[in-house]
């Protein structure tokens, strides 16, 4: 593996200079291969004779290739006609440096523009790239990630046969890598169909339902983030004992009480933290992530700041399956995302992931709204008729306490407010 990636070794005869953007991408690159350290990481070494080539090469720096699967395991790649006959070559192309593109963007948008509407989700990394190209001296690497996705869509080949002048097909994945054309394409179909193996043919999770229910209606999330949010934060601080501002602030505290170098929110839905946590430049790792792509596109929509943050990261996981290495992060954030679970096997499950990924993590879980004030209850059927929120099942006071009770609690309490009494434990390990 290359030390120093995404360089170039000038010629003494022609100096070229770093196209803009290329430092952004790059510490969000090592920022990915620091958070999925389990992945492997492929190189290779390309001589190229010719000057042009070496030309158009240095006007890519970063890249993503995409492997999306549908439920019953097929692939969709892209066909090219060889003297052999067809061979197949992943989804992928380079990212916009001058738009500071996000890798995961980048692998959505490629995939979009392959076969327009389909949706994707658990975008997964799979494998690290390298490519370096040498030529006469000089050498310029292309840096990438290989991802995997779930289509989700039931009508794949319907959407296929109607898009016109698309080279994109679904093929099996059993597919033999020999039948796979271009660089590292080969390789990292084997490792998409070892990920693949861990999961049975026609296997749907169950936030699968929710995911569909956010995308249905984000235009609500929209009114609420701009209408009714401003409304209950002016307000909140002469209602109930805690004003949401209050709320906001304790987390604040527990973020930074042990100077965080990196956090996460495991389930960050249409709350801004992290975009503010970024743009605040006091944590040099932000992770919002979240099982429906609809809801991170409102957030990046709500940023203030024109520019993205080079710390900020969204990715798309099961809170209850996150792939980041032990510890990655020195805090997680986890609120309101309990009474999603559908078991309590699996409120648990989600509270393990979040102690696992970090060193310290933050549940806050808001008590059962129609065991509480007026306001909570009022709250409650907003976002269940309005907002559509998929709520299973809310835990009282005891119920959480026996659902947090664990060697790693350090803290537990709870803050009354407009939107309900919102029940807190911390874990420090």
């Amino acid at each position: 593996m290359f030390d120093s990636i995404s360089r170039f070794r000038p010629n003494p005869k022609k100096q070229n200079k770093i196209p803009r953007g290329i430092d952004t991408t790059q510490r969000q690159f090592e920022t990915y291969k620091y958070l999925y350290g389990d992945a492997p990481s492929l190189s290779d070494i390309f001589d190229i004779p010719n000057r042009d080539a070496f030309e158009y090469c240095q006007r890519i720096s970063h890249f993503v290739l995409i492997v999306p699967y549908t439920a019953d395991h097929r692939i969709l790649a892209e066909r090219i006609f060889t003297r052999e006959g067809i061979s197949w070559s992943l989804l992928g192309d380079c990212l916009r440096q001058d738009e500071h593109e996000d890798f995961i963007v980048a692998a959505n948008t490629i995939t979009q523009e392959t076969l327009p509407e389909v949706q994707l989700a658990d975008i997964e990394p799979i494998a690290f790239l390298s490519n370096a190209f040498r030529h006469e001296g000089g050498e310029w690497i292309h840096n990438g990630i290989a991802f995997t996705a779930r289509i989700r869509d039931d009508d794949v080949n319907e959407k296929l046969q109607r898009t016109k002048r698309t080279r994109a097909q679904l093929i099996d994945l059993e597919t033999p890598s020999s039948s796979i054309a271009v660089l590292q394409n080969a390789e990292v179909l084997k490792l998409a169909q070892s990920y693949l193996e861990s999961k049975g043919r026609g296997w749907i999770p169950f936030h699968d339902q929710e995911i569909s229910r956010n995308a249905r209606y984000r235009h609500r999330y929209q009114i609420h983030n701009k209408i009714t949010k401003p409304i209950m934060r002016a307000t909140s601080r002469y209602v109930c004992e805690h004003s949401l501002g209050e709320v906001t602030k304790k987390i604040d505290e527990l973020v930074h009480e042990n100077n965080p170098r990196s956090m996460i929110d495991v389930a960050c839905g249409e709350n801004m933290l992290c975009n503010t946590k970024a743009e605040k430049g006091d944590i040099s790792v932000v992770v919002g992530n979240d099982i429906s792509w609809s809801q991170i596109e409102l957030i990046k929509q709500s940023s203030i700041s024109t520019q993205p943050a080079s710390s900020l990261i969204y990715t798309n996981h099961d809170a209850t399956n996150l792939p980041f290495t032990s510890k990655a992060f020195s805090v997680a954030i986890c609120k309101n995302v309990l009474h999603h679970m559908p078991s309590a096997d699996a409120a648990r499950k989600l509270i393990d992931e979040c102690i696992r990924v970090s060193n310290r993590a933050v549940i806050i879980e808001v008590m059962d709204p129609p065991t509480g004030h007026l306001g909570s209850r009022v709250m409650y059927r907003y976002y269940l008729d309005f907002l559509k929120d998929a709520a299973v099942h809310f835990y009282s006071k005891r119920e959480f306490e026996q659902l947090t009770e664990n060697e790693q609690l350090s803290d537990r309490f709870h803050m009354s407010t407009i939107r309900g009494v919102y029940q807190f434990a911390v874990f420090d390990s």
